[in-house]
Protein backbone atom coordinates (compact mmCIF):
# COMPACT_ATOMS: atom_id res chain seq x y z
CA UNK A 1 0.00 0.00 0.00
CA UNK A 2 1.44 3.46 -1.04
CA UNK A 3 0.69 6.44 1.03
CA UNK A 4 0.46 9.43 -1.27
CA UNK A 5 -0.45 12.99 -0.56
CA UNK A 6 -2.22 15.68 -2.27
CA UNK A 7 -0.19 18.78 -1.58
CA UNK A 8 -1.14 21.43 -4.03
CA UNK A 9 -3.83 21.29 -7.02
CA UNK A 10 -3.47 23.16 -10.40
CA UNK A 11 -5.46 26.43 -9.85
CA UNK A 12 -5.01 26.92 -14.02
CA UNK A 13 -6.06 23.60 -14.77
CA UNK A 14 -9.47 23.45 -12.20
CA UNK A 15 -10.38 26.99 -13.81
CA UNK A 16 -9.54 24.72 -17.29
CA UNK A 17 -11.82 22.10 -16.64
CA UNK A 18 -14.50 23.49 -14.63
CA UNK A 19 -15.12 26.42 -17.45
CA UNK A 20 -15.40 23.60 -19.98
CA UNK A 21 -17.69 21.45 -17.73
CA UNK A 22 -20.23 24.47 -17.13
CA UNK A 23 -19.56 25.53 -21.04
CA UNK A 24 -20.96 22.07 -21.73
CA UNK A 25 -23.12 21.87 -19.56
CA UNK A 26 -24.84 25.38 -20.41
CA UNK A 27 -24.79 24.19 -24.15
CA UNK A 28 -26.54 20.94 -23.52
CA UNK A 29 -28.80 23.49 -21.10
CA UNK A 30 -29.78 25.49 -23.51
CA UNK A 31 -30.35 22.73 -27.05
CA UNK A 32 -32.93 20.88 -24.15
CA UNK A 33 -34.61 24.43 -24.02
CA UNK A 34 -34.82 24.84 -27.45
CA UNK A 35 -36.34 21.34 -27.60
CA UNK A 36 -38.70 22.23 -25.85
CA UNK A 37 -39.72 24.97 -27.71
CA UNK A 38 -39.75 22.98 -30.98
CA UNK A 39 -42.51 20.38 -29.15
CA UNK A 40 -44.37 23.03 -27.59
CA UNK A 41 -44.55 25.09 -31.04
CA UNK A 42 -46.02 21.72 -32.88
CA UNK A 43 -48.88 21.57 -30.31
CA UNK A 44 -49.36 25.50 -30.96
CA UNK A 45 -52.29 25.90 -28.36
CA UNK A 46 -50.07 25.00 -25.32
CA UNK A 47 -47.84 27.64 -26.73
CA UNK A 48 -50.14 30.44 -26.59
CA UNK A 49 -50.32 30.45 -22.88
CA UNK A 50 -46.63 29.98 -22.74
CA UNK A 51 -45.66 32.88 -25.11
CA UNK A 52 -48.19 34.74 -23.30
CA UNK A 53 -45.91 34.18 -19.69
CA UNK A 54 -42.49 34.67 -21.52
CA UNK A 55 -43.90 37.95 -23.28
CA UNK A 56 -44.88 39.47 -19.98
CA UNK A 57 -41.34 38.69 -18.38
CA UNK A 58 -39.60 39.47 -21.82
CA UNK A 59 -41.36 41.83 -22.85
CA UNK A 60 -39.32 45.19 -21.68
CA UNK A 61 -35.96 43.03 -23.15
CA UNK A 62 -37.66 43.69 -26.66
CA UNK A 63 -38.92 40.09 -27.77
CA UNK A 64 -37.47 36.55 -28.55
CA UNK A 65 -33.65 37.30 -30.37
CA UNK A 66 -33.20 39.30 -27.99
CA UNK A 67 -34.07 37.56 -24.79
CA UNK A 68 -31.97 34.40 -26.13
CA UNK A 69 -29.10 36.32 -26.72
CA UNK A 70 -29.19 38.51 -23.08
CA UNK A 71 -29.67 34.29 -21.63
CA UNK A 72 -26.69 33.34 -23.44
CA UNK A 73 -24.65 36.25 -22.72
CA UNK A 74 -25.53 35.63 -18.88
CA UNK A 75 -25.12 31.78 -19.38
CA UNK A 76 -21.56 32.50 -20.66
CA UNK A 77 -20.83 35.03 -18.04
CA UNK A 78 -21.99 32.73 -15.21
CA UNK A 79 -19.86 29.74 -17.20
CA UNK A 80 -17.04 32.00 -16.32
CA UNK A 81 -18.14 33.39 -12.82
CA UNK A 82 -18.65 29.80 -11.65
CA UNK A 83 -15.32 28.66 -13.18
CA UNK A 84 -13.56 31.19 -11.28
CA UNK A 85 -15.11 30.08 -8.08
CA UNK A 86 -13.76 26.49 -8.83
CA UNK A 87 -10.27 28.43 -8.75
CA UNK A 88 -10.51 30.38 -6.21
CA UNK A 89 -11.49 27.39 -3.94
CA UNK A 90 -8.36 25.02 -5.52
CA UNK A 91 -6.29 28.59 -4.48
CA UNK A 92 -7.95 28.33 -0.73
CA UNK A 93 -7.17 24.57 -0.85
CA UNK A 94 -3.44 25.11 -1.96
CA UNK A 95 -3.25 27.48 1.69
CA UNK A 96 -4.87 25.15 3.69
CA UNK A 97 -2.38 22.36 2.22
CA UNK A 98 0.40 24.32 2.87
CA UNK A 99 -0.41 25.03 6.77
CA UNK A 100 -1.79 20.76 7.30
CA UNK A 101 0.24 18.97 4.72
CA UNK A 102 -2.36 18.46 2.50
CA UNK A 103 -4.70 15.17 2.15
CA UNK A 104 -3.44 11.48 2.64
CA UNK A 105 -4.20 9.09 -0.11
CA UNK A 106 -3.91 5.09 0.59
CA UNK A 107 -3.00 3.61 -2.96
CA UNK A 108 -3.53 0.00 -3.16
CA UNK A 109 -2.17 -1.87 -6.26
CA UNK A 110 -5.08 -3.68 -8.30
CA UNK A 111 -3.95 -6.87 -9.20
CA UNK A 112 -4.62 -8.21 -12.57
CA UNK A 113 -7.06 -11.11 -13.24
Amino acid sequence: MARQAVKSIGVWSVFKFTLIYYLLFFLVFMIFTGLIFVVFALFGTAMTEANKQVSTVTGMLGGGLLSFIIVFIIGLISSVFYAAVAAIGAAIYNLIALMSGGIVLNLVEKKSP
